[in-house]
């Protein structure tokens, strides 16, 4: 059964996202090294819903990532359609949890 018009998980139905950038050097004098930028939510493409699919993606993505830190500094790459983790590009895994660590 397709699912359609879930609330957007990232932007809560807003339709847009709020992302903190950061600026080492600054783009101006005048503009802050951090700052918040307001645009379109990637996630439901400012709609503020989800298709199943969107869903789909969003879930694989909140698990996909290594959080461990890859203590060891180790990764194995991984060529575009190679690995079966669900991650089509070309990317890296961390040697110590498995978990993405770079994608392209």
């Amino acid at each position: 059964m397709m699912t359609t018009g879930v609330q957007c998980k990232v932007c809560e139905g807003s339709g847009k996202q709020i992302l903190t950038v950061h600026d080492p050097y600054g783009a101006s004098p005048n503009t802050p090294k951090v700052r918040k930028v307001e645009i379109e939510c990637v996630w439901c493409h400012g709609t503020g819903t989800m298709q199943e699919q969107d869903l789909i993606d969003y879930e694989w993505n909140q698990t996909a990532w290594c959080e461990c830190g890859n203590p060891s500094g180790q990764t194995q790459f991984f060529d575009d359609g190679e690995c079966e983790c669900g991650c089509r590009k070309h990317h890296y895994h961390c040697r110590d949890c498995g978990k993405i660590t770079q994608i392209g």
